[in-house]
């Protein structure tokens, strides 16, 4: 074997490792010149080129942070007995990374029944909810059930909200409050349902109205809904012990709202107290007339100028009584998040960087979302009071699905002007009765 062919195999010559260059290797004509900049032989890992920036996907935002993810980990199985899996449960989440941070653990047909403790099937770090099947209205003594496992992790705040048990369904609801959660959302609820082999999917609809199901025909036996489009991709995880249903683990793929758009700029005019009466004053002051004269012209009136005049004028009075101000709205901003409630959260926020303790006391004791939160309810429910408006009905219909319209254009057409003695008659009337201008109105 010549030097070279040593050197690419990974080795070197004994006068190569001397330090000394290898005669054969240099009066051969087979050897080939190395390229400028290369050495041969492995490089040290700090004259290696390193990537920049990290990797991505949704299993490594899982693996960086498994507790602050927009949604929540779930792993389904469906069990055939829990008790003879306790074990299978333990050693996965010690030994596996995806088990330990997964945030919740679903499990069917349990066959726990009232013999076996609460405390026999409790876990480390993971708060467990159950519902056992009612041995007495079944006739069986072992079959059913429903377990869920929350980590606390993830969640502290959890709570069984209700929990049903018939022949034909069994369901289970858990309410939880995590600790991080995305501010479009407010809780998640958890809901857990088994059908028997016996029942059908049909049947099991017909339920007290305490949940609403959702049902596809399908030959998949375990089913996972959401009602957030792509929110999870779910990927098959082995059995757990001798269980005949392989397990379902939800990797959670959402991205929040504030994520998925960028913030947004927009001008908006305050009225400032005094504003109207001042307003008011100027227009009983102006000599209207002028404007109809200016757009005269021997016995024709330009009814394009008319109005440009008339509207301009407005505009300029507007200007002149109220405040312009650049404000930042985001795609997830609460609706009743109001000037109050934004300076609420700075006096938190200062005090608590300041350590006044006093103060932080007091600033969590005035920062409430109730009181803004019942003025926008109130404020939504105002636009259907009178069933005679079908305008203030659609408008509410507007903002409890939060649909947004541009803004009309203005038409140029001057035979669409108004044909009054004064166009700002409706402006007019609303400054000269007191009403708030909720918006411009042009003529």
């Amino acid at each position: 074997m010549t030097s070279y062919e040593e050197t690419l195999r990974g080795g070197f010559s004994p006068a190569a490792r001397a330090g000394k260059p290898d005669p054969q290797t240099v009066a051969s004509p087979e050897a080939k010149p190395a390229a400028e900049g290369t050495h041969w032989g492995h490089r040290k890992q700090c004259a290696r080129p390193q990537k920049c920036g990290k990797r991505a996907g949704v299993r490594t935002r899982l693996i960086l942070k498994p507790a602050r993810t927009a949604l929540l980990s779930i792993l389904l199985s469906n069990v055939c007995s829990l008790e003879n899996k306790l074990d299978c449960v333990r050693l996965q989440r010690t030994t596996r990374r995806e088990s330990r941070d997964c945030c919740v653990f679903v499990f069917t047909e349990t066959w726990l029944s009232d013999r076996v403790p609460h405390a026999a099937i409790q876990l480390d770090g993971l708060a467990s909810f159950r519902a056992d099947r009612d041995s007495a209205l079944w006739g069986k003594t072992r079959g059913g059930g429903l377990c869920v496992y929350i980590n606390t992790e993830w969640c502290k705040n959890s709570v069984l909200v209700s929990s049903y048990c018939s022949p034909l369904v069994e369901f289970m609801i858990v309410r939880c409050r995590p600790f991080y959660l995305p501010r479009e959302f407010t809780a998640v609820l958890i809901i857990s349902v088994y059908i028997p082999p016996g029942a059908t999917a049909k049947d099991a609809l017909f339920i007290p109205p305490t949940c609403e199901l959702r049902y596809e025909r399908s030959d998949t036996l375990d089913l996972v809904y959401t009602n957030i489009p792509s929110a999870y991709r779910a990927e098959p995880r082995p059995h757990l012990g001798y269980s005949d249903h392989i397990s379902v683990m939800l990797i959670p793929a959402y991205r929040p709202l504030v994520r998925q758009s960028k913030p947004v700029l927009k001008q908006v005019r305050t009225w400032p107290s005094g504003a109207i009466s001042a307003l008011q004053d100027c227009f009983e002051h102006t000599d209207w007339q002028m404007f109809r004269e200016a757009a005269t012209y021997s016995t024709t009136t330009d009814l394009e100028e008319y109005t440009s005049s008339v509207t301009s004028y407005i505009s300029k009075c507007i200007d002149d009584v109220t405040v312009s101000k650049t404000i930042t709205t985001r795609p997830n901003q609460k609706p009743w998040m109001t000037a109050e409630v934004h300076a609420l959260l700075k006096a938190r926020d200062s005090a608590f960087k300041a350590g006044y303790k006093a103060a932080l006391r007091k600033a969590r004791a005035k920062l409430s979302n109730r009181e803004a939160k019942r003025a926008h309810g109130q404020s939504i429910h105002s636009h259907f009071r009178d069933s005679g408006d079908t305008r203030r009905m659609w408008q509410g219909i507007q903002a409890i699905t939060n649909y947004r319209t541009a803004p009309p254009a203005c038409d140029s057409d001057a035979s669409r002007g108004s044909e009054e003695d004064h166009p700002s008659s409706r402006l007019y009337a609303e400054l000269t009765h007191g009403k708030p201008l909720d918006q411009q109105c042009t003529a």
